[in-house]
């Protein structure tokens, strides 16, 4: 697949391979015959957002839940939303106790990738803009995982994702901060102007 990826500004020493070869598309789902009281928590697309990760979860009961409430996620997996791409609804799962994601993700297990340098390659715009490409369907624009697995990722050597995951890290804290103190800001001039 090509645009992703100019080899000629790809360091000598990453990898660059189709993305099925660095990761492992998980397809652990809850059998029907789950016991109709089993209590877990529910991530569904809407629950995800692009600025904030998984914002909210739903403790629900298996009987009472949506059919598309099945697949089951592990610490360091990366939710990707295959349906309505464009709201690039990605997160990753840091805590997977009873978490039940919607089939509407694909969950991504981190193979020859760290998680961290999971989460931020799938979340970077190059990446997505792939995604959205190989998307069809107008209202609700959907991909399938076999497509997602041809697109062409770099994989630098492993110490190498960690600092580029801490790096971006560092960054994000940082515009956090001064996000934060900007609201503070403006609410400050709203409580003079009041």
């Amino acid at each position: 697949m090509k645009g992703l990826i100019d080899k000629r500004y790809i360091p000598g020493t990453w990898t660059v391979l189709p993305l099925k070869y660095a990761v492992n598309f998980r397809s652990d789902n809850l059998p029907e015959g789950t016991d109709s009281d089993y209590e877990f928590r529910y991530v569904d697309i809407g629950s995800v957002s692009e600025d904030r990760g998984v914002a909210e979860v739903e403790s629900i009961r298996f009987e009472d839940a949506p059919s598309r409430a099945r697949k089951r996620v592990k610490t360091g997996d990366v939710i990707v939303s295959t349906v309505r791409t464009y709201l690039k609804a990605i997160a990753k799962i840091y805590d997977d106790d009873d978490v039940i994601v919607s089939t509407g993700f694909s969950v991504i297990e981190p193979r020859r990738v760290t998680s961290e340098y999971l989460y931020y390659l799938m979340r970077s715009d190059a990446v997505c803009n792939e995604i959205s490409k190989l998307s069809w369907g107008i209202a609700y624009p959907a991909v399938s995982e076999s497509l997602m697995g041809r697109i062409m990722v770099p994989v630098p050597p492993r110490n190498e994702q960690m600092a580029i995951a801490n790096e971006l890290d560092q960054g994000v804290a940082r515009l956090d901060s001064a996000i934060a103190l900007l609201g503070r800001q403006i609410e400050t001039l709203e409580s003079y102007r009041r």
